[in-house]
């Protein structure tokens, strides 16, 4: 549903590109139940880099031997193969056996359609792209959800969510 989402999303940013007659540089997704503890790495210093418009950009934790799917930063042209990464799932003549072999999961799955377009992967660290998962608790506070907390961050291990399964893992 979120690679779904992201592309439909993506077809309307090209439609909007359309009528504005010029395209965006850059493009970014987030999952809806990120917190942030502060801001992005500048966009100006990504679009310095040499390839930027090939490179997609996410965070150095959590990558489940892939790419970190939480949240990513990606050059023009990246975008318009990263947000397509549902339609070609879906599509039995544009995914290929090389991206087969390597999509155990989503994370995974969106390395190989990177690594087959020859885009190129960068790790950011957490303070370039500040955010985990984050749940409102009914009191107004905010919980993490320890499996997605990256230890690297220096951040004091944030206050974990009670009672949730995924946070036996850690």
């Amino acid at each position: 549903r979120t690679l779904g989402s992201r592309e439909t999303l993506w077809n309307v940013t090209l439609e909007n590109e359309k009528q504005l007659g010029r395209n965006y540089t850059l493009a970014m997704w987030t999952r809806p139940d990120s917190y942030w503890f502060g801001n992005i790495t500048s966009p100006g210093d990504l679009l310095s880099k040499e390839h930027s418009s090939t490179t997609v950009w996410t965070q150095d934790c959590n990558t489940a031997n892939g790419l970190n799917d939480k949240s990513a930063i990606l050059g023009r042209q990246a975008a318009g193969i990263m947000f397509k990464a549902y339609s070609r799932f879906y599509n039995t003549k544009t995914i290929t056996t090389y991206i087969k072999d390597r999509m155990a999961n989503a994370e995974r799955y969106l390395l190989a359609v990177a690594q087959e377009a020859q885009l190129q992967v960068e790790r950011l660290n957490f303070w370039s792209l500040p955010n985990m998962d984050g749940m409102l608790l009914a009191s107004g506070k905010v919980c993490f959800i320890v499996l997605y907390w990256c230890p690297a961050s220096g951040i004091k291990r944030p206050n974990m969510c009670p009672n949730d399964s995924k946070n036996k893992r850690r």
